[in-house]
């Protein structure tokens, strides 16, 4: 019954990915999530060789999150099929401008900060609807899942001769010193968070790294 969301400038990867982090932060994980039958979420491909051998449906970064947090997706063909959802819109986009206006708000920051701190808890309060079940859908995080870690985007990369790991267009050096030994033509794990930090992954150990320019000249930053 309850409603919530953000201000950006578009809705990508990354703001879906900081919209549902914040749900989870203040409600935890749903059981599934009702979403457009948009690129964003449902992907629109043939499963590759690697993902046929590993008996893995194609799935979008918004979707792979999805499945590591256990909740299921659910597409809407058309608006109308999101009933309450479209019609919270209208409301929202009438009472919502107008109280804007009123404080004489301007910026995304001050809209969200708006949001998270007043409107969401007045408007649940007084358009909140009881479920039919009483049943909560959402279970909490377990001990020891990280949200930063489990909301990302993931994408596999393979380990070149001298140790380089390139993922769009970025170099990432991997130290000498690492905690686990990795060969050449290993897979490993690159993670950009929510806060677009870079981290790597072998085999669920992190790795150290550096990241450096195509022509090794200026070194970016270290990871200890």
């Amino acid at each position: 019954g309850k409603t919530f969301g953000l201000f950006d400038t578009g809705e990508t990867t990354e703001v879906a990915m900081n919209v549902l982090y914040k749900w989870i932060e203040n409600y935890g994980i749903p059981g599934s999530i009702y979403v457009d039958y948009k690129s964003l979420y449902h992907a629109r491909r043939k499963a590759t060789l690697e993902e046929q051998l590993e008996g893995i449906e194609p799935a979008t970064q918004f979707g792979k999150v999805c499945q590591k947090l256990g909740i299921e997706l659910i597409f809407a063909n058309s608006p109308q099929a999101k009933g309450r959802v479209e019609r919270s819109n209208g409301i929202l986009q009438d009472r919502l401008v107008k109280m804007m206006r009123l404080k004489n708000i301007k910026s995304i920051e001050d809209a969200n900060n708006y949001l998270l701190n007043e409107f969401w808890e007045e408007y649940n309060a007084k358009f909140e609807k009881m479920p039919a079940c009483p049943e909560d859908g959402h279970v909490k995080l377990l001990e020891g899942q990280d949200l930063d870690n489990l909301i990302c985007i993931e994408t596999k990369r393979k380990v070149s001769n001298d140790y380089i790991v390139r993922n769009n267009n970025r170099f990432f050096q991997l130290k000498k010193k690492q905690e686990i030994r990795i060969a050449p033509r290993a897979s490993v794990n690159v993670q950009i968070r929510l806060d677009h930090s870079v981290h790597i992954y072998y085999k669920g150990t992190p790795l150290n790294f550096s990241e450096f320019f195509a022509d090794k000249s200026k070194e970016v930053y270290n990871t200890a």
